[in-house]
Parts: structure tokens; C-alpha cells; sequence
């Protein structure tokens, strides 16, 4: 592929198609470009964050008191009828 790309873009000869094409073809290629280059832009805004969570969520589990309501498991089917 990269072969038939070089030979076509190196060739003396005419380009097939009319100038509709060639521009059409280019706003195409811009617009693609300019869509992965935000996604990539957006990605490396995010990744920093992305990293702090599992620190984040440490912190919270160390430094945050037990909440005296919090049931756990077959405490709360038991209460709602579940399980008898």
C-alpha cells in the first residue's frame, strides 16, 4: 500500500478525477486529522486524573471514618425479607 501511495504521489502523470474530488478529498483528510488530534488532546488532559483515582479512592478508604448504617451483605437481605 504504501508502494501504490508513493508511486501515485512521485507519478508525472495526470491525477484522475476533477478538482471537486482533490478538494473534497483533502477537507476529508483535514477534518479526520483535526478529529484525532482532539481526542488524542483530550485523552492526555484526562490521563493525570485518570491516574490519581486509585489514590484517591485510598485516601478516602483510610482517612474516612466507618459509617455506623453501613450493612453489609446478608445483614441487608435479612432486613428486607430475602432471607429468613
Amino acid at each position: 500500500m504504501l508502494a501504490a501511495t508513493l508511486h501515485c504521489i512521485l507519478s508525472e502523470g495526470e491525477i484522475p478525477g476533477t478538482p471537486g474530488t482533490l478538494a473534497t478529498t483533502f477537507l476529508a483528510f483535514v477534518l479526520n486529522l483535526a478529529f484525532a488530534l482532539s481526542v488524542l488532546g483530550f485523552l492526555l488532559c484526562i490521563y493525570p486524573w485518570w491516574l490519581q483515582i486509585p489514590q484517591l479512592l485510598r485516601h478516602m478508604r483510610r482517612k474516612l471514618p466507618k459509617w455506623r448504617y453501613d450493612l453489609v451483605g446478608k445483614r441487608i437481605l435479612k432486613q428486607v425479607g430475602s432471607l429468613q
